[in-house]
């Protein structure tokens, strides 16, 4: 028995196939539980269709005290879930075909797995962010595989996208920290190696999954991201220069870019009072080194997905960065004030 545990909230858009890509699978001994997140859409109703070709389908509803977290969701259905494997495939992942049987064999092969996780695809590559957001990720994972010339490599922090977890791992760490809106699954990763499990990322299981569609949208959700990310730095301070999937390389690039902001603020106060352009011309020197950070991946991208519009991804990358700046300084100050 394998226990999957789908969170939801407003998922209509997808979950269907979700359910299909679950059935296409043909594993049959599945237990199948959805949390919903008090949807308003039509998120339940398509999937109470699926009722009848799922013997072992049920539906919590959250209560509505607690506060909306997917953490919260996963941990109700964790806390429900009969199998010794428990599997968090979020509502708008598409597993890739024999996903779960890929997904058991890892687990008899190695006793002190915790964690297996599949290769994380981007499903709708015809909106420019969304390519943007999900190519950046694919090329992380492509590194760590090409460095080590294998399809599965031993990592230390694995999304709970498409993920299999040992349910007595999860046990051992306590689950989800509830507290965290944002990077529970970071935090997770690093509980359970800490504890002396092992995770493993691997190419040949995987999922589509889609990303946010508007530029808003990525920076609200980055700007999530970078508060969690701080949030976790408190808890686990030796992880100050990440990990094998989020690395120092990207973090050391939002104080560059916070350098660049604060130099063009102040070369523009000197130019308006002093009508001296000295800071700036020195403000240019931050921007170009983030730039020229950003040209291997560029070039990599561009190769890769073979779209010219990639040569614009260092300024996408500078947006994400600025939304990491100013969750940082919301972060601080907030560690400051006590507010």
């Amino acid at each position: 028995l394998i226990s999957v545990i789908i969170p939801t909230y407003n998922s209509h858009k997808y979950i269907s196939a979700v359910f299909d890509a679950i059935l296409n699978n043909n594993y049959k001994n599945l237990e199948i539980i959805v949390v919903d997140d008090n949807s308003i859409d039509h998120t339940l109703e398509i999937v109470e269709t699926y009722k009848h070709k799922f013997k072992n389908l049920s539906i919590i509803i959250k209560p509505k005290n607690l506060k909306k977290s997917a953490a919260i969701s996963t941990n109700i259905g964790v806390k429900k879930a009969k199998a010794d494997i428990v599997c968090s495939i979020d509502s708008d992942a598409i597993i890739s075909n024999n996903w779960f049987n890929e997904v058991l064999m890892q687990f008899q092969k190695n006793k002190k797995l915790g964690a297996v996780a599949g290769y994380i695809y981007t499903g709708n590559k015809e909106i420019i962010w969304a390519s943007f957001m999900g190519a950046e990720l694919e090329d992380r994972y492509d590194q760590i595989f090409q460095e080590n010339n294998v399809t599965g490599a031993e990592v230390d922090h694995i999304s709970t996208c498409n993920t299999a977890y040992s349910k007595k791992a999860l046990n051992d760490v306590k689950l989800l920290d509830e507290e965290l809106y944002y990077g529970y699954d970071v935090d997770l990763s690093y509980k359970l190696k800490n504890k002396g499990y092992a995770l493993k990322l691997m190419k040949n299981i995987s999922c589509e999954h889609f990303w946010k569609e508007s530029l808003i949208g990525y920076l609200k959700q980055q700007y999530n991201v970078a508060y969690g990310r701080m949030q976790i730095l408190k808890r686990h301070p030796q992880r100050k220069s990440g990990d094998k999937v989020a690395s120092w390389f990207m973090f050391m690039q939002v104080p560059l870019t916070g350098l660049w902001y604060g130099l063009l603020g102040l070369g523009i106060l000197q130019l308006f009072f002093m009508q001296s352009s000295m800071l700036l011309l020195w403000s240019l020197l931050p921007l170009i080194i983030l730039l020229v950070l950003q040209l291997p991946q560029t070039l990599r991208l561009v190769k890769k997905r073979e779209d010219i519009t990639f040569i614009f991804f260092p300024l996408f990358i500078l947006l994400r960065n600025t939304a990491w700046c100013v969750a940082a300084s919301k972060y601080v100050i907030r560690g400051i004030t006590k507010i």
